[in-house]
């Protein structure tokens, strides 16, 4: 990610840019062409202009998950303060989420291996991305 990407994101924050490139908290927002990145920089987790959410490895851009909502541009993820990751279409219908609310103070973080992970508060596992081997 570029500074340039960088600033774009934490610019489009609802509660202000993460202190973690991998780590999404509640009230925040990625918008098209804003992304995670996994600690190693190995993957990333990209917010597409056509409003799919995909994970794709960084040296070949195989695509490792896809939230299947292409079609939609304008889109973008919200990881909503009910502890739902939740992805709207520009006119606020909801296309797609990972059914994590009533979990206060969850987030969504990228790990190494591809995985996007919904946690609760105690950092239990609510919801996980499969991954295609």
């Amino acid at each position: 990610m570029t500074q340039g990407e960088r600033s774009a994101r934490g610019s489009s924050l609802s509660h202000g840019a993460s202190v973690w490139a991998d780590t999404l908290v509640a009230g925040e927002v990625l918008m098209a062409g804003q992304q995670l990145d996994a600690p190693t920089q190995a993957v990333s987790a990209l917010m597409r202009g056509d409003g799919n959410f995909v994970v794709y490895r960084n040296d070949d851009w195989s695509t490792l998950w896809s939230s299947g909502t292409d079609g939609h541009p304008g889109a973008s993820v919200v990881m909503q303060d009910d502890g739902d990751l939740v992805i709207y279409a520009s006119d606020g219908k909801r296309l797609w989420s990972t059914a994590t609310g009533g979990n206060p103070g969850a987030f969504v973080q990228l790990h190494d291996d591809g995985q996007l992970v919904a946690y609760g508060f105690y950092r239990d596992p609510l919801w996980s991305s499969e991954i295609t081997p």
